[in-house]
């Protein structure tokens, strides 16, 4: 990431910039989570970098969107085709993938 590794005051300017002009949105959680939530988060070692993974792809798989991802971690937990790796995509959505976490629109993986 180097220099392009924002502070947390800057974070939050950019979020709310990418909020403003449409190029981020914001989901509610969905309520039907948890039961996905908790089969993604079964180790039975302590697992603190891991709660954050599945909460990600739990939000992806219920709320019917894609994870898009550099995470390699968070990829190969995901067993599921509601997580790619940017490789895996054609050259026309990589150019509408403005940051390393993207959820896009995906119709829904489980009915």
């Amino acid at each position: 990431m180097g220099n392009k590794v924002l502070s947390q005051h800057k974070a939050w300017e950019t979020y709310d910039e990418w909020l403003e002009n449409g190029r981020a949105v914001y989901l509610e959680e969905p309520p039907s989570i948890d039961p996905v939530l908790r089969f993604l988060s079964q180790s039975r070692q302590a697992a603190p970098k891991d709660w954050a993974d599945s909460y990600v792809a739990a939000f992806a798989q219920v709320s019917g969107l894609r994870l898009i991802t550099l995470d390699q971690a968070l990829h190969r937990r995901s067993m599921d085709r509601s997580c790619s790796s940017p490789n895996e995509l054609d050259s026309r959505s990589k150019q509408q993938i403005p940051f390393t976490h993207h959820l896009q629109l995906n119709p829904p993986l489980h009915g």
